[in-house]
């Protein structure tokens, strides 16, 4: 479970749970020390948990005992993800942050009433994720219960608790007319290709929007990013959204609403579309300090680069999305901790390399202030290592020669081929895309997902397989074994 929402859990016992289940997903095979260490419990605990979560989760998981440990392995993904999502049900942290989603707020009282319990534990209840929304500027109001805070803080806390984090029982979808309305503007932006933000996201900013503007909660954006933005051809076109939004809740949403959304779906850059990002610049960069500091990070740290052009384009773009953000709102570019947390472990240098340069060149420091630079160095690592991934691998040719013995040497031979990856076709739908129809179109045999909604979709149709929300290397492996059966024998 993500971090953000661990916060909301106020049962003990549950808390140990998830943390076992977190470290069992990243490492199979755990002593009962560190599920001690990371649950912050004793091993005498974690026997009993250990039993305890094995009726819990019946035939769904096999957790075995050996000399080195416990072995946990996942029997049945679907019936896990059913069984792990019910151990939160009934925690009344996330009713009432649903509540104050639906503006259906009730006062603490209330909320000790439905749950029998004394409003006092409501109140403790409540203090404890106090740290955790001052974190995103954000205050309760306990009669009714609701936030305080600016607004484009309070829908980056839904989309972030709602979106960004794993799903979960309480987890709200967009309905019905919110996809509608996402269906259409996302052909327009596919036709433009202008975009990158996934149809799922896009469904929950729209959603978002909607919700908090209808119950009269509307933002407010600056004067410098309506003047900016408001007249230019790109906005113009995204807003014709408007109509659909009008087709469906027979409402126009005002231009700084439209606006707002816009910008959170043009801030979804691609790194595929130099030429793109390259007009992108041109047009909504209007810093000259945002292209300096992209020629000194590209000198920096991408020293290695074959195409330093390029590469500036990339990072300019990443830095002017950055800006914009820090005029909207500099939580905008904060990241949920869990993204933080994987970045600095799957590549510490690259982050720490990053993390210096924004510390210490002085453009940076002024544009940004101390609160972001740990966020905006993990997407910047990341996004770094996306470009890297993308352009600096090149295909080799690979000359196999084997001796020996030839039945040795044909063995060998055939085993070689497992290397070999055109034989395999990779598709990228979006979630809007996908569908029996799809996955029979383009003789799908295999759907790797990280969005576990998708499996009870598609799971009786075809062979799934789930990856966490950030993947570590068990599910590559798990991949690599999907597609060559036969390599590990």
């Amino acid at each position: 479970m993500r971090e953000l929402q661990m916060n909301f859990i106020t049962n003990t016992a549950t808390i140990r749970w998830m943390r076992i289940l977190d470290l069992f997903e990243l490492e199979p095979l755990c002593s009962t020390r560190a599920l001690a260490k990371a649950s912050s419990s004793t091993t005498r605990t974690i026997v009993t948990d250990i039993t305890d979560m094995k009726t819990h989760f019946k035939e769904a998981v096999h957790i075995d005992s050996s000399h080195k440990g416990y072995i946990f392995t996942i029997l049945d993904p679907a019936k896990y993800m059913t069984a792990k999502r019910a151990l939160i049900a009934d925690e009344i942290l996330f009713h009432i942050v649903e509540s104050i989603f639906q503006h259906e707020e009730m006062r603490s009282s209330e909320w000790a009433e439905k749950y029998h319990i004394s409003e006092s534990t409501v109140l403790r209840y409540l203090r404890k994720v106090q740290p955790v929304l001052r974190e995103y500027q954000l205050q309760l109001n306990f009669n009714p219960i609701t936030f305080i805070g600016d607004e484009m803080n309070i829908r980056k806390f839904f989309h972030d608790f709602y979106y960004e984090s794993e799903i979960m029982a309480h987890t709200i979808f967009p309905p019905i007319a919110i996809h509608d309305i996402t269906v259409k503007t996302f052909s327009d932006c596919q036709r433009a290709n202008k975009q990158a933000c996934s149809f799922g996201e896009l469904n929950y900013y729209l959603y978002i929007t909607l919700e908090r503007y209808c119950v009269g909660q509307p933002v407010q954006l600056p004067q410098p990013i309506i003047e900016l933005f408001s007249d230019t051809e790109d906005f113009q076109e995204f807003a014709e959204i408007n109509h659909y939004i009008f087709d469906h809740y027979q409402k126009f949403l005002p231009q700084d609403e439209i606006l707002y959304l816009f910008l959170l779906v043009w801030s979804r850059r691609s790194i595929s579309d130099i030429a793109g990002e390259e007009l992108f610049c041109q047009k909504f960069n209007q810093w000259s300090e945002i292209k300096q500091l992209a020629n000194d990070f590209v000198v920096d740290c991408f020293s290695e680069s074959k195409d330093i052009h390029r590469e500036r384009i990339l990072i300019e773009s990443f830095f002017t999305v950055a800006k914009i953000k820090q005029l909207l709102s500099p939580l905008l570019n904060h990241n949920i901790a869990d993204v933080n947390l994987y970045v600095q472990r799957l590549f510490p240098t690259s982050y720490q390399k990053c993390l210096n340069f924004l510390a210490k060149h002085p453009l940076a420091s002024a544009i940004w202030d101390k609160n972001c630079l740990q966020h905006l160095s993990a997407s910047l690592t990341i996004y770094s290592e996306s470009i890297k991934s993308h352009y600096w691998h090149s295909k080799k040719n690979i000359a196999f020669l084997f001796e020996g013995p030839y039945i040795l040497c044909q063995y060998l031979k055939s085993r070689s081929m497992h290397y070999q990856h055109s034989s395999k076709n990779f598709f990228f739908p979006d979630s809007n895309e996908l569908s029996p129809d799809y996955l029979t179109a383009n003789h799908i045999d295999l759907v790797v997902t990280n969005y576990t909604e998708y499996v009870s979709d598609y799971a009786n149709d075809i062979e799934c397989l789930i990856f966490k929300t950030f993947p570590d290397k068990n599910d590559w492996n798990k991949l690599a074994k999907r597609l060559n059966p036969h390599m590990n024998d």
